[in-house]
């Protein structure tokens, strides 16, 4: 049995709702009917979209007050806050 190979090369651009993260899944069914796949991963960094983060200006907070925080970003942004603790062992996500 000979096996032929093809080789074809394609593009297709590259959009800012695939970021940070994208797949491509390559596949084909064998005359036989088995399915062949392959997949890889890619970042995609945006260059153009900022954020802006403005605390309020305190020394400290006591545990159980709120912290005013002002968040500015483009319209339709994803934006998403993470916090922690620093300087110790375990970290603990808000």
């Amino acid at each position: 049995m000979k096996l032929e190979q093809c080789d074809q090369f394609d593009h297709f651009a590259v959009r800012s709702v695939m970021a940070p993260v994208s797949q491509l899944l390559v596949y084909y069914v064998t005359p036989q009917g088995e399915p062949v796949s392959d997949v890889i991963s890619f970042d995609v960094k945006l260059l153009h979209r900022q954020v802006y983060v403005n605390l309020e200006e305190r020394e400290w907070w006591l545990p159980g007050q709120s912290l005013d925080l002002e968040v500015e970003a483009e319209p339709s942004s994803l934006v998403c806050l993470l916090g922690g603790r620093a300087g110790g062992k375990r970290g603990h996500q808000i």
